[in-house]
């Protein structure tokens, strides 16, 4: 008998190659979920969460690229919002990769370095071009800042809380999707 996830991944890949066939621009939108959940169903326990943070890790050097291309000239690594993420990362990169090792030796590294990227994702938000529309880098910069809040929660309900963590995972969810709309807002407006 095949596995549960075997059997999702299965099904979610048929109706993922149905929706495809499709030039209808509903089936594309729904192609963005079922094209996004298929690797995660390959993975199992740390494998799954390996994969879904080196996903994320990839997402944030494309925010950090970005970001970077639209740098302020005039910034430096003094910058209030480049020492926050300095001490930011100070304070819990280490801490949270401590954590993680306890409840699996090989998820140390991951979890250190990840911290260091959505760090310097927030530092980069924070330096952006002056000459970008004011509400638009301070929607990028709050949008980041709830990016890096919803990981570090996620982080301490995963390594640091037992399971039944109902509403950490409702503050992870809420501060992700209001980080992810206000750094689309915020680009959108920088246009």
């Amino acid at each position: 008998m095949p596995r549960p996830t075997t059997l999702a991944f299965a099904t979610l890949a048929a109706l993922d190659a149905g929706l495809a066939a499709s030039s209808r621009p509903a089936a594309q939108r729904a192609r963005t979920v079922t094209k996004s959940a298929l690797m995660p169903l390959l993975g199992s326990g740390e494998r799954r969460f390996l994969l879904g943070l080196g996903s994320f890790a990839a997402a944030h050097v494309g925010y950090i690229a970005a970001f970077s291309g639209s740098r302020d000239p005039c910034t430096s690594l003094r910058e209030p919002g480049v020492r926050a993420a300095a001490a930011l990362f100070a304070a819990t990169g280490p801490g949270m990769a401590a954590l993680a090792h306890r409840q699996d030796r090989t998820l140390a590294v991951p979890v250190l370095a990840y911290a260091g990227i959505i760090s310097a994702m927030f530092a980069t938000a924070t330096t952006l071009d002056r000459s970008l529309p004011r509400a638009a880098r301070r929607r990028i910069a709050a949008g980041s800042a709830l990016f890096v809040l919803s990981d570090t929660l996620l982080g301490v309900g995963r390594f640091a809380l037992p399971a039944g963590r109902g509403p950490l995972d409702t503050a992870v969810m809420a501060t992700y999707t209001a980080g992810q709309w206000l750094i689309a807002d915020g680009a959108a407006a920088s246009q």
